[in-house]
């Protein structure tokens, strides 16, 4: 992942390796009537590092920099997560993420890029007999800061919130035989054309990369799928 468009990857020196603490505290909590099956799931969680690798994208546009952090970095959330069964047929599972991830170097503390403060997971199932079942699936993400290649750089400094979601229905036959289909990406979200740099260009061609930075090939910034809806359908066969 590290290889990607015109930048060089460098290693400024000889890399020591990472340590960290962390703390875990969970809370789980499972309820039982005569029409469902419900578990609740709450943690919280924080990781000190040092000497963390990371790579630098910014103090160099043409190079992705690894070294070891001169000062520490720091990863807490909280977490939930809701899982219910219904005797109708209805399964739902949702959960949800905040989370902090920051650097702190040189007495300086910054957000990590690539890392959202916020995202959400939800699948629900639902069995209209037993031949039939839906399946409702997402997600959700908060804005994340990504990587530019310079003070130029055309491109947001932050992607939207956005949310991926899809649908499936499944037709059970006799024999273990069956038939899916359904839509991937209800909402159609794709992140926006040039988020990936001089796609047309890729090898830089005719382009002096380190006087015009932001005309670089670069897909470094890319945070989600660049596929939007689409269709699918599929036949399966169960072995065992």
């Amino acid at each position: 992942a590290a290889l990607t468009g015109a930048r060089e990857v460098e290693f400024n020196g000889e890399l020591d390796p990472e340590t960290s603490w962390n703390g875990n505290i969970n809370y789980v909590k499972k309820m039982d009537t005569e029409n469902s099956f419900v578990t609740l799931d709450a943690s919280a969680f924080y990781t000190y590092f040092s000497n963390r690798i990371l790579p630098d994208y910014e103090t160099d546009t043409n190079k992705i920099i690894y070294s070891n952090l001169n000062g520490f970095s720091v990863s807490k959330g909280i977490a939930f997560n809701i899982d219910a069964t219904f005797t109708n047929g209805l399964t739902l599972n949702v959960g949800a993420t905040l989370m902090d991830v920051s650097i702190t170097e040189n007495n300086v503390k910054r957000k990590q890029l690539l890392t959202e403060s916020f995202s959400g997971v939800w699948s629900m199932s639902y069995k209209f007999n037993n031949k039939i079942t839906l399946d409702y699936t997402g997600n959700i993400f908060a804005p994340m800061l990504l990587p530019l290649l310079g003070e130029n750089d055309i491109r947001s400094k932050s992607s939207p919130w956005y949310s991926i979601q899809n649908i499936q229905v499944t037709k059970k036959f006799i024999n273990s035989w069956e038939l899916y289909g359904g839509v991937k990406n209800l909402l159609n979200f794709t992140p926006n054309a040039n988020s990936i740099n001089s796609a047309n260009n890729p090898f830089d061609i005719g382009i002096n990369t380190e006087e015009n930075p932001e005309m670089a090939f670069d897909p470094s910034y890319i945070y989600a799928s660049n596929q939007g809806i689409r269709l699918f359908l599929g036949l399966r066969y169960t072995i065992f």
